[in-house]
């Protein structure tokens, strides 16, 4: 095989740039979108309420039984996220697959966020929370 002749870019086995390798790289063509379109914020804030969620959980089982925690925790969150990458694989049936708070996550930069879901899923972790304070402060009584 021989070698392409420089800038023949067509039968480079490397993608190329115009100027060389070590050029800049080309400026964008499109400007940025003025916040109407999916930015890195809206995509990280889509994770939030699951990790509400899973904390909210997670909280109360450490409030009711300590040791129990790590293992309950990381058991659930792999449970969940194994049960909707190989569920929606067998295609299980759609009830089945909602049961994961993976399942009410959106793709954000295809899709809009699924603001009703979130809210739900942050209201649930912020409730276990709350449980989870009102779980710990029986079982510590704390004298004056």
């Amino acid at each position: 095989m021989a070698w392409p002749a420089h800038g023949d870019a067509d039968s480079a086995p490397l993608p190329t740039r115009p100027g060389g390798l070590w050029s800049p790289p080309a400026r964008p063509t499109e400007p940025r979108t003025s916040g109407f379109g999916p930015t890195v914020f809206d995509v990280a804030v889509n994770a939030v309420p699951v990790a509400l969620c899973f904390l909210g959980v997670t909280a109360l089982v450490f409030a009711a039984a300590p040791r129990a925690t790590t293992a309950f925790g990381f058991g659930l969150v792999g449970t969940a996220f194994v049960w909707q990458i190989v569920g929606s694989a067998i295609d299980a049936p759609q009830w089945s697959l909602d049961l994961t708070p993976f399942a009410h996550v959106a793709p954000v930069p295809a899709q809009g966020m699924n603001v009703a879901a979130a809210l739900v899923l942050a209201a649930l972790g912020l409730a276990g929370c709350v449980a989870a304070v009102e779980t710990a402060a029986r079982r510590d009584p704390q004298e004056a």
